[in-house]
């Protein structure tokens, strides 16, 4: 598994912990005041502050983690959703549109080894059109489904050497064998 797919599922279930707390959540007497911008904090060491509505993240609004990791941007009945940036360390973020807390439409995420992907995502995977490029140098441009190119799409190496085709799950038969994608 490549580090920006663990970083990718790292952002995922950070933005599922955005859910989680507000179970816990003990409210402040003015969070149902509506769509006024409140500080909320958590028994758990995360806060937010932002739009509320009846109680619930609405609006736009900063959540913050214990750890640090950070989303600012769109929220709907307490679920990430529209356009965000979700930041997980220095350099590992997602910027783009979200849809039940899950990456969703058009997005870029980078992962502090140098992968970057920008495309579109479906329900937090690369799913339609998108390019990546991983840490060796090596790029990808084509269509995506399920995390995996699949469809047709171009792979380029560090020398510029091109190959095209039909993908299916992350691999291309060609004449010289089968290539797949880290």
């Amino acid at each position: 598994m490549s580090k920006l797919t663990i970083s990718i599922t790292v952002g995922c279930i950070i933005l599922l912990s955005i859910v989680a707390p507000s179970i816990l959540r003990e409210p402040s007497a003015n969070s149902y005041n509506q769509n006024q911008y409140q500080h909320e904090y958590y028994p758990d060491g995360n806060h937010y502050f932002g739009q509320m509505r009846e109680g619930l993240r609405h609006g736009q609004g900063t959540f913050t983690l214990y750890d640090g990791a950070t989303y600012s941007g769109a929220f709907e009945n307490d679920e990430a959703d529209g356009f965000g940036i979700l930041i997980w360390s220095e350099k590992d973020y997602y910027e783009g549109s979200f849809t039940n807390s899950q990456f969703h439409g058009y997005g870029k995420s980078v992962s502090s080894d140098g992968e970057v992907y920008e495309g579109f995502w479906q329900e937090g995977q690369k799913s339609g059109h998108g390019k990546m490029k991983w840490s060796t140098g090596l790029i990808y441009e084509g269509f995506w489904l399920a995390g995996r190119p699949h469809g047709f799409g171009i792979m380029t190496d560090v020398s510029g050497e091109e190959l095209k085709g039909s993908w299916v799950d992350g691999c291309l038969a060609h004449i010289g064998g089968k290539i797949c994608t880290p």
